[in-house]
């Protein structure tokens, strides 16, 4: 008469919690890996301890907007970037003789022009940059804003176009360039802006009333801006680059007629 030794209950396996004995197909083999000693008696894969130091936990979750802005910044702080560096990637500065192209007559010309403002557009990734020149020899209401593709640096071995009134003097640019840079013409053109470019001399008032004159006529703008460039008081102003009206705006000063 053979004796079996008693099993230990905390041994066996539970066949109604363990769907593998439900269906014809072979038990699993053990590959060392795998523990049959859970209480649910279901098969669970041990943990290597080799593994377990190089684990990688990975996050599929989608970061919020609200983190990813926090995270871009303190990336760009890391850079140590620059501050107040308006000149960024331009090989130009405020008060610099460059050549820029003007439109005379429907006809693209270079002409020699001084950087009186440079304004980047904080609204877009690139921060694309317009560049406000004054044309030496011209008039100041022929100042205009344009792109930076539209200047070059001028070549020594070239020589300089100039409007009808011809060179200026360097000496007086190089006076406004500083009084840019210093403290006072910053504080300046803070409380001062003047809007304009090349479009306010093509406004045209169709009601051609003598007795109403429109602040916005071209003649009386030109006249003007040339006042205050004869009083060199030009300087004091913080160009701000134009923007065409909406309708809501042009009924305040306009009647339906215009």
């Amino acid at each position: 008469m053979s004796l079996t030794p008693p099993q230990n209950p905390s041994l066996r396996s539970s066949r109604s919690a363990d769907t593998r004995y439900l269906s014809a197909s072979p038990p699993y083999c053990s590959d060392g890996n795998l523990s049959t000693s859970s209480s649910t008696g279901s098969l669970k894969r041990r943990r290597s301890d080799k593994n377990n130091k190089k684990e990688l936990f990975i996050d599929t979750k989608e970061p919020s907007e609200e983190i990813r802005i926090d995270l871009t910044q303190k990336k760009l702080k890391g850079l140590h970037l620059q501050q107040n560096n308006q000149y960024r990637s331009l090989s130009y500065q405020v008060g610099d003789q460059v050549e820029a192209i003007k439109w005379t007559n429907d006809v693209k010309e270079w002409y020699c022009a001084r950087v009186v403002e440079i304004l980047y557009d904080t609204s877009t990734a690139a921060g694309d940059a317009l560049i406000f020149v004054h044309y030496e020899g011209w008039s100041p209401d022929e100042a205009d804003w344009i792109s930076p593709t539209l200047i070059r640096l001028h070549n020594p071995r070239t020589s300089l176009q100039y409007g009808p009134k011809g060179p200026e003097s360097d000496r007086s640019w190089k006076d406004y360039a500083e009084f840019y840079k210093s403290k006072a013409g910053e504080q300046a053109r803070h409380h001062t802006g003047l809007v304009q470019d090349r479009r306010m001399s093509l406004h045209c008032c169709p009601c051609h009333s003598r007795e109403t004159i429109h602040p916005e006529r071209p003649d009386r703008i030109s006249s003007i801006l040339q006042a205050l460039h004869a009083n060199r008081l030009l300087r004091y102003f913080g160009r701000v680059h134009a923007r065409e009206a909406t309708v809501q705006e042009l009924l305040r000063v306009h009647t339906y007629g215009h």
